[in-house]
């Protein structure tokens, strides 16, 4: 009985270290590729190996998420590091707006006037020498004017017959001052003052006539002075009137835009 049950040991002992044997792995080769194993052979896995429950590796989900023929797309991770532009920013309205730089002001500029008439050039220059010496700039030019030449009477022009018969008439009542012209005008003579014109057409009216009583006009040469001041060194009102008032009577001033 004793030899059965040691028997029985050594049975076990023996079966323990043969099924040891069979679960250890085996050493791998250096060099020597492991064999292909069939299709329908699942590859070993370790416990530690495993994933955890309701988990599976990333590269497998992919895998089965693409069908056969088809080529894998980018992951979600992919997709996610994928940079999706968006609105740009708006500007908000309410920024300062930044002032444009305003241009200096203009420095005012010089003021240009004329001065005259003078009948006489000593009179005009002398005026020009006072007005130089305050600093202005002063030009002399010289100009024609209509001015007054007396009063005319006279017979208007009549037919050649008519104004034989008037010079007749005339020289018989006395009257010997008269001039008859090209165009039988009968002149009664040329006055400075016009109450005298009035008074030699008064004389010849009263002889049954009607003459006629007119203003003669001439040319004469007359001056101005153009004037250029400086705003700083300009004459004001006052000045000016009293500058004028030492003058000849008819002499006026005048503001022009300056050319």
């Amino acid at each position: 009985m004793r030899m059965w049950v040691l028997f029985l040991v050594l049975l076990n002992l023996a079966f323990f270290a043969w099924m040891t044997r069979q679960d250890a792995p085996q050493p791998v080769q250096p060099g020597r590729p492991l064999p292909t194993l069939p299709p329908y052979v699942e590859p070993l896995v370790l416990l530690g190996e495993r994933p955890a429950p309701g988990l599976e590796p990333a590269e497998e989900v992919s895998r089965s998420a693409v069908p056969e023929g088809e080529a894998p797309g980018p992951s979600r991770e992919t997709e996610s590091s994928v940079a999706i532009p968006g609105p740009e920013p708006e500007v908000a309205d309410d920024q300062p707006e930044v002032a444009e730089a305003e241009a200096p002001p203009e420095s005012p500029g010089p003021l240009c006037h004329t001065l005259g008439p003078f009948l006489d050039a000593g009179a005009a220059d002398e005026a020009r020498t006072l007005l130089e010496a305050e600093g202005m700039q002063v030009s002399r030019r010289a100009a024609s004017i209509k001015v007054p030449d007396g009063f005319w009477v006279y017979l208007p022009a009549m037919p050649a017959d008519e104004a034989e018969t008037v010079v007749e008439d005339l020289v018989a009542r006395g009257i010997r001052d008269y001039f008859r012209g090209p165009r039988n005008f009968i002149s009664l003579g040329i006055y400075r003052d016009r109450r005298m014109a009035e008074q030699r057409r008064a004389e010849i009216e009263a002889l049954g006539y009607s003459p006629l009583v007119e203003q003669r006009l001439k040319d004469r040469a007359v001056f101005w002075l153009d004037i250029m001041e400086q705003p700083a060194a300009a004459w004001d009102e006052v000045r000016w009137n009293r500058f004028l008032d030492a003058l000849e009577d008819d002499i006026h001033l005048q503001s022009l835009a300056c050319n």
